[in-house]
């Protein structure tokens, strides 16, 4: 995690300002980051925003908010996860940390045969979850990743915009 949760940050591309609330890594390389801003002149919360790390930029050194401790890792990227709750079975494809110390998994559920979603891909708790397989998705290193468009190496935006912009 480049940015410290609770630091105060800005969108180098849209200048929104706020405190980074929560950070998600997701299987292939892509940080973003929850920014939720202060309440504006009217006393209204706006609505948070998520931007991927590379755009934005730290206002303050030290964090106007201090983060709780993180729990330790248990699921890792890539790992087939059971949730007990609801029955699911996916793949654990992203891991969001949060200023009040709780860790999430976004979990990816498979295609039916019918070509139906299984169930909604969704949060859920981290430790609520159990481990099927250890590794199932092997997690590929971006920086070995050398996607190419019209012959043209792409540096890594975290998305598909630079890339899916090309093919237009």
């Amino acid at each position: 995690m480049r940015i410290k949760l609770g630091s105060k940050v800005k969108d180098e591309v849209s200048g929104f300002v706020g405190i980074a609330e929560n950070c998600a890594e997701y299987l292939y390389g892509c940080d973003r980051y929850g920014v939720q801003p202060p309440i504006d002149k009217d006393g209204k919360l706006p609505d948070d925003c998520v931007f991927d790390d590379m755009q934005l930029k730290v206002l303050r050194g030290k964090p106007v908010v201090e983060a709780l401790p993180f729990p330790k890792q248990v699921v890792m990227l890539g790992d087939e996860v059971f949730d007990p709750i609801t029955g699911m079975t996916g793949i654990a494809a992203g891991r969001c940390l949060y200023l009040n110390g709780c860790a999430r998994i976004r979990m990816e559920c498979p295609i039916a045969k019918d070509g139906e979603v299984e169930a909604q891909n969704y949060w859920t708790d981290e430790l609520g979850l159990e481990i099927k397989t250890k590794g199932k998705i092997k997690i590929k290193d971006p920086v070995t990743l050398k996607p190419v468009v019209s012959g043209v190496p792409l540096k890594r935006t975290g998305g598909p915009g630079r890339a899916a912009s090309q093919k237009w």
